[in-house]
C-alpha cells in the first residue's frame, strides 16, 4: 500500500515548523509529476518544490518521507460542521424544518469548528470543503467554503458561496407543502418573483 502524504495537511498540523517532504512521486497540479521530488515548507508556506538532487534542504528542517505527495484534497459538497459525527438530531443544524424556502440561512452561523467530522476529513487529506445546509428543502440555505484547519479561527474562503435547492420526493417527504414537484417549482417561482420586485424598490 502506498503511503500518501498530503502536503497541505502537513502544513496544517505543523504550521509553524520547517519541513522537507520527500516523495517518490510529487504531484504539483501544474506540470509533470516530479520523480523523487521534494517539497520544502517554511512556517506554513511552500518555499520550494523540485527534484531531491536539485533542491537544498536548509539545516534544521524536519524531513518526512512518503511514496506519494499531493496537494490537499477538496470536498466540493458536504454538511460537515453542521452535522455531528453520528448524525443525531441533537447535534445537527444541517436542515431547518419550519419552512421549505429559507435561502437566508447561512452555514457560517452554524459551523462548528470543533466537530469531529472536520478532523476526520482532514485526516484523509481533505483541506478545503464546500459545506452547508443539506438537500431536502426547496431552498435550505447558503453554503460556505472553508479550510479544515483552525479550531478557533478557521480559514473561511467564502462565507456565502451558494444556495442549496431541492425538488421532488426528498422535499415532499419532509414538508406539508409542496406535495409535488410542480407545486415546488411554483413556490420557487413565486419566491424569485418577490425577490425581483424587492430589488426594484
Amino acid at each position: 500500500m502506498l503511503k500518501v502524504i498530503m502536503m497541505l495537511l502537513i502544513v496544517n498540523e505543523l504550521a509553524l515548523s520547517q519541513i522537507a517532504v520527500k516523495g517518490k512521486k510529487v504531484y504539483t497540479m501544474v506540470g509533470e509529476v516530479i520523480e523523487n521530488g521534494i517539497v520544502v515548507i517554511n512556517d506554513g508556506t511552500i518555499a520550494n518544490v523540485g527534484k531531491q538532487d536539485e533542491t537544498i534542504i536548509p539545516l534544521g528542517y524536519e524531513i518526512i518521507e512518503g511514496e506519494v505527495v499531493t496537494p490537499g484534497l477538496i470536498d466540493v459538497r458536504n454538511v460537515v460542521g453542521l452535522s455531528g459525527i453520528y448524525n443525531q438530531k441533537h447535534d445537527s443544524d444541517q436542515i431547518e424544518y419550519s419552512d421549505p424556502i429559507q435561502p437566508e440561512l447561512r452555514a457560517i452561523d452554524a459551523y462548528n469548528t470543533n466537530e469531529e467530522l472536520v478532523d476526520w476529513l482532514a485526516g484523509y487529506g481533505v483541506t478545503t470543503v464546500n459545506t452547508g445546509h443539506a438537500p431536502g428543502a426547496l431552498a435550505s440555505g447558503q453554503s460556505m467554503i472553508v479550510k479544515t484547519d483552525g479550531k478557533i479561527n478557521p480559514t473561511i474562503l467564502d462565507s456565502s458561496f451558494a444556495i442549496v435547492f431541492s425538488l421532488g420526493k426528498e422535499v415532499s417527504g419532509r414538508f406539508k407543502t409542496p406535495g409535488s414537484r410542480p407545486k415546488g417549482i411554483a413556490m420557487l417561482r413565486e419566491a424569485f418573483s418577490k425577490a425581483r420586485g424587492y430589488g426594484k424598490k
